[in-house]
């Protein structure tokens, strides 16, 4: 620039280029992270990708609901004097679930009790692949009894074939009912 000290001695600026993705998903509680920093070239394909289902099954005396959750990321790339970082980290918590029972957000528990934890950089010239996928299951059941001994759940609930056996003392006969009529008063 310049006919003076400039044009003898010119002014480069090489910053670099670089790249920072980063995904979290509270369902598995589950971070992901790539960055590319100061580097002169880089070629290549990053791919995250998060997803989740959940599910629901219902019996005559239980039920059955959960969720799976997914994040993945793929990394195949050519890095030209630069720097990369890649980070994972995965919570040993079921999301939501704090360690003394309180709901807490999922990617804190992750920080504080890992059950998988990536760190690593790279600095040079360096072909990077990672394939990296974590995964999640939630799976709650429940099972329910019922206060009448003919039927599985509740009075709809009723086989045909019990219906002749139903009579108004099994029903609203009070020692059979002890257990489901704890903490009422009798009624005289």
């Amino acid at each position: 620039m310049g006919s003076g000290y400039y044009s003898s001695h010119p002014i480069t600026y090489a910053s670099g280029i670089g790249s920072n993705t980063k995904m979290a998903d509270t369902s598995s509680a589950t971070y992901l992270g790539h960055e590319v920093d100061l580097a002169h070239g880089i070629s290549g394909a990053a791919e995250f990708m998060a997803s989740s289902s959940s599910y629901s099954q219902y019996g005559p005396d239980y039920s059955v609901s959960g969720s799976t959750a997914t994040a993945h990321m793929k990394i195949d790339e050519n890095v030209t004097d630069g720097r990369v970082h890649i980070g994972v980290l995965q919570g040993s918590s079921l999301p939501g679930q704090g360690i003394s029972g309180a709901r807490t957000d999922p990617l804190i528990n992750a920080w504080k009790s890992p059950s998988v934890e990536v760190d690593e950089d790279y600095i040079g010239t360096y072909h990077i692949y990672k394939n990296i996928s974590l995964g999640s299951d939630n799976v709650q059941r429940n099972s329910s009894e019922s206060w009448l001994d003919c039927c599985k759940s509740s009075y709809f609930d009723i086989d045909r074939q019990y219906l002749p056996a139903i009579n108004a003392d099994k029903v609203f006969n009070y020692k059979s009912l002890q257990s489901f009529s704890a903490g009422f008063s009798e009624v005289p």
